[in-house]
């Protein structure tokens, strides 16, 4: 019954069939594969291969083609079952394919846009209470160490302070500089 199916078919309607089949399996592993971070090259720093810049900032990806081409392929297929003339549910595939190919690039872009860096900023330490580790000697005479939290993380950082007495380990500070070698500026905390 399907081989009569499929000899019943035009050149287009094969054509759409072999498009739409291959490439929704495809796509669909893609998005399984994304879903468990699995979609990377394996380099060491694991950047993802299928990722790059395009025009206007768009990302064109495999997935996003391979979007385009399910897409053309359904839209063919669905047209020409509303017996569509063959110019028009190419329009119509091509059409639909673009916009799949726009939604996916534009969603990646976005995306990628939205990923952290991880990398902390120091002045966001600025304002923050934590507490002394290790102590901090007087006057600027040497460093000792606070935990504070910085961007959600609880870091273990150097520090000092202008005060005239050390500042004993267990003492709650507050940061109130930064100096240029990333060492922090602290006060008790009153």
């Amino acid at each position: 019954m399907l081989l009569s199916a499929w000899e019943n078919l035009t050149l287009m309607g094969k054509i759409y069939w072999i498009l739409a089949i291959p490439s929704t399996a495809i796509f669909v592993i893609l998005l399984i594969l994304s879903f468990f971070g699995a979609d990377t090259d394996g380099d060491a720093d694991g950047a993802d291969v299928d990722v790059s810049e395009g025009i206007g900032g768009f990302i064109i990806s495999f997935k996003s083609i391979m979007s385009f081409v399910m897409m053309f392929g359904w839209a063919g297929i669905i047209s020409m079952a509303f017996d569509l003339k063959i110019g028009f549910t190419i329009l119509v595939a091509v059409l639909t394919g673009l916009v799949s190919l726009i939604a996916v690039a534009s969603l990646l872009y976005f995306i990628t846009k939205m990923q952290y860096s991880g990398t902390m900023e120091i002045e966001n330490a600025i304002g923050k209470v934590g507490s002394v580790v290790l102590k901090i000697p007087p006057k600027k005479q040497g460093t000792g160490q606070v935990q504070i939290n910085v961007q959600g993380s609880l870091r273990t950082l150097d520090a000092m302070t202008e005060e005239k007495e050390q500042i004993s380990s267990g003492t709650q500070i507050q940061v109130i500089d930064v100096q240029e070698d990333g060492v922090l500026i602290v006060i008790p905390k009153i």
